[in-house]
This record gives structure tokens, sequence and C-alpha cells, in this order.
């Protein structure tokens, strides 16, 4: 790891360095109906909010360079990666990667949440976006071990006027702690179906 690559609790840091993550991270990487408001984003950050979301910001030298997001469903005990996002121009140097790391250390694992998943778009539907391809996302994944859950899968409409739900998703099992998984490959169903 790059020795200036540190890691920030997003839900520790100041209303104003959220912003500049959201306006400069995460917006560009995702369209208005794939990507939650900046005020919900900032309520779920803060303690005592109106609902749960984790955040953790890779900075290079003090500056933002990628964030994730993830939203912890306690009643179904799953923490759903909403978001994965690297900077415009600092893609392609391993930060996913790191990013990917870190959270296996923070968030895998956590009381009450044995199973983590993500959302990730199905290339075959999902166009290349500049740098942003949505088939090297589900290489990003797939070479992380994660394993795409068969059926259909699409993201809810987001919150905020106008926006449109987000179709042909794929959701995937980035870790399960042991007792999730049955007879080799195959996942709770219940498990899932609580969840969605």
């Amino acid at each position: 790891m790059d020795v200036s690559m540190q890691f920030s609790d997003m839900r520790e840091a100041s209303s104003s360095f959220v912003e500049v993550v959201y306006r400069e991270i995460l917006e560009p990487s995702f369209s208005p109906d794939e990507l939650d408001p900046l005020d919900f984003v900032l309520d779920g950050l803060t303690e005592g909010g109106s609902y749960e979301l984790w955040g953790l910001t890779a900075l290079d030298d003090g500056r933002p360079v990628g964030c994730i997001l993830g939203y912890p469903y306690r009643e179904s005990g799953v923490l759903l990666v909403g978001y994965l996002a690297i900077r415009d121009g600092e893609r392609s140097r391993g930060l996913g990667g790191l990013l990917a790391d870190e959270i296996r250390r923070r968030w895998y694992e956590q009381p009450g949440l044995p199973l983590v998943l993500a959302e990730v778009e199905d290339p075959r539907y999902h166009a290349v976006a500049g740098d942003i391809d949505p088939a090297r996302r589900v290489a990003f994944y797939s070479g992380r071990g994660a394993q795409i859950l068969t059926g259909p899968y699409f993201q809810p409409r987001l919150e905020g006027e106008g926006r449109q739900r987000v179709y042909d998703l794929f959701l995937t099992v980035l870790h399960a702690s042991s007792g999730m998984i049955s007879d080799g490959p195959t996942m709770s169903a219940q498990k899932i179906a609580q969840f969605l």
C-alpha cells in the first residue's frame, strides 16, 4: 500500500468534507437515479440520524481519492455495499482494492450482520461511460470472490422527485459468515428474501 494512503471513517467527518467526497467522487461515478441525494447521505452518516449509513474514504496525502458506503439492514442481518467509487483520473491504481480490503477488515463479521451484499450493474445492459466500465466492476468484485445471486435484481427507486428505478443489476455476495452458505455455493433463500 502507498505509505501516504490513509482511511477515514465518514461518520466522523465534517459535513463539508462529506459534501466534497459526494460532489467530487460519487456524483461523477453514478447517475442521479443510482445515487442517494446528499442530504440523505449526510443524515445517514450522522449519529442519531433517521437511518444508519457507514462510509469510508481513502485519502492520498489528505486528499479524498475514493469512498465506499454501506447500508446496514440489521433486521435482516445484511450489510449492503451501495457505492464504491474512485475519483476520476485516479482509477486503475488499485484504490478500489485497497478500500475493499479495508472494509473487509472493518465491516465484515460485525455482530448481527453476517451477510455482506453489493449491487453491481449488469454489463449486458449498462454501457461504458468514460472510464466507468460495468464489466470491469463485475471483474473487480468476482476477483475478490464475490458470487452473483441468480435472479433478476433492481435498485429501489431512491428519494427525490423524478428519480427512476434502476434495473438490470446483479446482487452479489461479498461475504457470508459460516452458516450462511449451505450445500456448496448455495445461499439461504430465506435470508435473501428477508432482506429484499
